[in-house]
């Protein structure tokens, strides 16, 4: 989303709240674009890159940059529930696939290194694509709206009012805070590996 006015560019990784940070800042007093239905398959969760083209953004070095973002121990379960709910819906058999499988197989099916694999404009892919896949902090000055922490500092700088609150929308039926009852020495391993960056970029422990 955008607000070409005061040049503020809001990106949404999938699986960071994204549905409910976009269904906030859509509303037209906040002063943001929303993006809605596009040729692009993965229009709600474009790259910085995908966003410049689209907007026809000139000048992005004068833009504040603003990015959802989640400790990626509680973004890849979620992501593996998603998969398996919308799987389930399309009569597709992944219900009896465990966690730990399913991210050893991320490793083993991509040379260790699978979101840098995946095809970009898959949808599908950037469940699993590290977040700063979505504008490189080395590269972009980023200020980071992570679903665990209270962002009221930032949703000032950002012109909304004191009292926003972000609701929790697109919820399935895993209503655990985090993941814990899923993982495994052995996932935390791998996903603290395979994301590497976004632990350490993304400062989350």
């Amino acid at each position: 989303m955008i607000n070409k006015e005061k040049k503020k560019l809001i990106l949404f990784p999938p699986k960071t709240g994204s549905t409910s940070f976009e269904s906030c800042f859509k509303q037209p007093l906040y002063g943001y674009d929303f993006i809605g239905k596009t040729p692009m398959r993965s229009s709600a969760h474009m790259y910085i890159g995908e966003a410049i083209d689209f907007y026809e953004i000139e000048d992005i070095e004068n833009y504040k940059i603003y990015q959802t973002a989640r400790d990626p121990m509680n973004r890849v379960p979620s992501a593996f529930m998603h998969q398996k709910t919308m799987a389930t819906k399309r009569g597709k058999l992944m219900k009896d696939i465990n966690f730990e499988d399913f991210v050893k197989n991320l490793v083993e099916n991509n040379d260790l290194l699978p979101m840098r694999k995946l095809s970009a404009r898959t949808k599908g892919s950037r469940l699993y694509l590290p977040q700063t896949t979505w504008a490189d902090p080395e590269k972009y000055e980023v200020q980071y709206l992570k679903v665990e922490k209270d962002n009221s500092e930032i949703y000032a700088e950002m012109g909304l009012p004191e009292d926003f609150k972000i609701p929790h929308k697109n919820r399935g039926n895993f209503r655990n805070s985090n993941y814990e009852h899923l993982h495994t020495n052995k996932t935390r391993e791998i996903i603290r590996f395979l994301y590497e960056d976004d632990f350490i970029k993304l400062n989350y422990k």
